[in-house]
Protein backbone atom coordinates (compact mmCIF):
# COMPACT_ATOMS: atom_id res chain seq x y z
CA UNK A 1 0.00 0.00 0.00
CA UNK A 2 1.37 3.64 -0.93
CA UNK A 3 0.58 6.88 1.22
CA UNK A 4 -0.21 9.91 -0.82
CA UNK A 5 -0.09 13.70 0.65
CA UNK A 6 -2.56 15.54 -0.66
CA UNK A 7 -2.72 19.54 0.37
CA UNK A 8 -6.50 20.43 1.84
CA UNK A 9 -7.80 24.10 2.06
CA UNK A 10 -7.96 25.19 6.31
CA UNK A 11 -11.57 25.87 5.73
CA UNK A 12 -12.25 22.06 5.00
CA UNK A 13 -9.48 21.25 7.76
CA UNK A 14 -11.54 23.25 10.50
CA UNK A 15 -14.80 22.69 9.19
CA UNK A 16 -14.50 18.49 9.37
CA UNK A 17 -10.80 18.12 10.94
CA UNK A 18 -8.09 16.18 9.69
CA UNK A 19 -8.96 12.69 11.06
CA UNK A 20 -12.62 12.46 9.38
CA UNK A 21 -11.31 14.05 5.77
CA UNK A 22 -8.70 11.07 6.15
CA UNK A 23 -11.46 8.85 6.81
CA UNK A 24 -13.38 10.29 3.70
CA UNK A 25 -10.23 9.78 0.90
CA UNK A 26 -9.84 6.24 2.68
CA UNK A 27 -13.31 5.32 2.01
CA UNK A 28 -13.45 6.71 -1.89
CA UNK A 29 -10.57 4.83 -2.24
CA UNK A 30 -11.95 1.82 -1.09
CA UNK A 31 -15.03 2.34 -3.12
CA UNK A 32 -13.03 2.92 -6.13
CA UNK A 33 -11.24 -0.23 -5.76
CA UNK A 34 -14.26 -1.81 -4.99
CA UNK A 35 -15.87 -0.36 -8.41
CA UNK A 36 -12.33 -1.05 -10.47
CA UNK A 37 -12.62 -4.77 -9.38
CA UNK A 38 -16.48 -4.83 -10.57
CA UNK A 39 -15.82 -3.69 -13.68
CA UNK A 40 -13.13 -6.37 -13.95
CA UNK A 41 -15.69 -9.05 -13.04
CA UNK A 42 -17.97 -7.78 -15.86
CA UNK A 43 -15.22 -8.00 -18.59
CA UNK A 44 -14.03 -11.33 -17.65
CA UNK A 45 -17.44 -12.59 -17.73
CA UNK A 46 -18.35 -10.88 -21.25
CA UNK A 47 -15.09 -12.27 -22.68
CA UNK A 48 -16.22 -15.78 -20.96
CA UNK A 49 -19.68 -15.66 -22.98
CA UNK A 50 -21.45 -15.46 -19.06
CA UNK A 51 -24.61 -13.70 -17.89
CA UNK A 52 -24.01 -11.75 -15.17
CA UNK A 53 -27.38 -11.50 -14.45
CA UNK A 54 -27.35 -15.35 -14.25
CA UNK A 55 -24.95 -15.41 -11.93
CA UNK A 56 -25.93 -12.70 -9.51
CA UNK A 57 -29.30 -14.63 -9.55
CA UNK A 58 -27.97 -17.40 -8.63
CA UNK A 59 -26.17 -16.02 -5.85
CA UNK A 60 -28.60 -14.04 -4.35
CA UNK A 61 -30.62 -17.19 -4.19
CA UNK A 62 -27.81 -19.37 -2.86
CA UNK A 63 -27.38 -16.35 -0.33
CA UNK A 64 -31.19 -16.16 1.05
CA UNK A 65 -31.54 -19.89 1.16
CA UNK A 66 -28.27 -19.96 3.16
CA UNK A 67 -29.64 -17.33 5.50
CA UNK A 68 -32.95 -18.83 6.40
CA UNK A 69 -31.41 -22.13 7.29
CA UNK A 70 -28.74 -19.93 9.66
CA UNK A 71 -31.64 -17.83 10.75
CA UNK A 72 -34.04 -20.72 11.02
CA UNK A 73 -35.91 -19.66 14.18
CA UNK A 74 -36.75 -16.25 12.37
CA UNK A 75 -39.22 -18.26 10.29
CA UNK A 76 -40.83 -20.20 13.31
CA UNK A 77 -44.42 -19.44 13.75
Amino acid sequence: MTTIQIKVSDALVTRYGVKALQERVQREMEWEEMRLLAEDYQQSLEENDIDYNTVAETARQKAWEKFKVENAILFQP
